[in-house]
This record gives C-alpha cells, structure tokens and sequence, in this order.
C-alpha cells in the first residue's frame, strides 16, 4: 500500500521509487496536498520492504480547472546518484501573470545509498512547470532543463520555452549556468521535449508541430 494514487516510478539497483499524489480529499490521505515519494527494497519480489518516506507540501489549489489540479502530481528523472521531483511551483494561479515568476520547482533527493535511504537535496526554481520526466538531464556534471510559464494552465502556454543549465556542486547546492529562450514564429505551447548527449530537441504545437533542435555542448 502506498499514500494516494501513483504518479511515477522509477528503479535504480535493488530499490523502486514511487512518487504519489494525495489531494487531502482522498480515502486515507493527509490533511493537505502532498507528494510522497517513497523507497522500496525489491531484491526479494515476493517480500517487499519500503525502507524510506519523504513528503513534499503542497498547497496546490485542485478547484482552479481540471488541467491544473492534475498537473501537481509530479513527475521523476533519476540517475545514480539522484532523484530528482518535478513540478509546478506553489503558486495561486489567479494571482500570475505574463511577468518573470517562476512557475516551476524541482526537487532533488540524494539516493546514492543503495539500500534505498533518501536524503533532502536542493529546491530549484525553473521558469515553467515540469509536467513530464523528459524535460530534465544531467550530463557531466550539469542540470538541463526546457520549461515554459504558463504550462497546464493555458492552452498555448506564456511567453517563449527557456533552456536553463545548473551547475551541480552537489545534491544540495545548484548553480545556474545558462539560459536562452527557444523563439518561436508565434505563441505555441510546449509539448514534448527529449535529450540526446549534446543536444535536446523540443515540440510546439498551435495548429502544426513544429520541431526545434538546440546545441547543448556548451552549457
């Protein structure tokens, strides 16, 4: 049994990693919204065992439009060494607007002990929700991440998709890097973005899907 309904999965060695989401109106859950992520010990598959448990508070406002009640369940990029937890930031919609907030957070989780231990990282602010694992990577020592304000809550999003690189000193110290806005002919909405080594590629959608390829080797 798990809190909530299931977001995302992921396994690394022997351990799996939920992430989950509680909405505070659910049969069993908390008080208030919440995503969980917990560690599972699965070398034996017929026994079991969740060794940890860590929960991130929400106050995710579900009454604001379907679209945007769904899009807090977050979403999980993994490596060796980290987990790292996506999603919108803890912000009232009614209150943005097409201004320089920053509409998106990622968490990061150490998970370097292979039993399935979780240690709190860095809290990073990105400048649009993270609606999916695909848009975040790390190669070599740095963060890549495509987002765009207005994600989930707008049908062609706000503004221009940004690229933003983080410098990793470690699970709990980030540093931006760099930054550059994808230019799009007209406002369209990001859908879907994929990493490949030194380059990311990134569809729009209006009423075409236009496909951008952009040049990471310099972060």
């Amino acid at each position: 049994p798990v809190p909530g309904e299931l977001a995302d999965s992921r396994i690394v060695g022997d351990v799996l990693y939920l992430a989950t989401y509680e909405n505070a109106q659910c049969y069993r859950c908390g008080t208030a919204s919440r995503t969980m992520v917990t560690s599972f010990d699965i070398r034996d598959v017929l026994a079991m065992r969740q060794v940890d448990q860590v929960a991130f508070q929400s106050s995710a406002p579900d009454y604001y439009n379907t679209v945007w009640g769904t899009n807090w369940k977050r979403s999980i990029f993994v490596t060796t060494d980290r987990l790292y937890i996506g999603g919108h930031g803890d912000i009232e919609p009614n209150t943005l607007s097409s201004g320089t907030v920053k509409e998106g957070i990622i968490d990061v989780l150490d998970i370097t002990d292979p039993t399935g231990r979780l240690v709190r990282g860095a809290r990073l602010e990105v400048t649009g929700a993270i609606l999916s694992r695909w848009q975040l990577d790390e190669s070599r020592g740095v963060l890549r991440v495509v987002s765009q304000r207005g994600a989930g809550r707008v049908t062609n999003g706000v503004g221009m998709p940004m690229v933003e690189t983080f410098t990793i000193n470690s699970t709990q110290s980030y540093a931006p890097l760099g930054s550059t806005a994808i230019k799009l002919p007209r406002q369209e909405s990001l859908r879907a973005v994929r990493f490949d080594k030194d380059r990311a590629y990134a569809i729009t959608y209006f009423l075409g899907d236009p496909l951008f390829t952009i040049d990471l080797e310099n972060p």
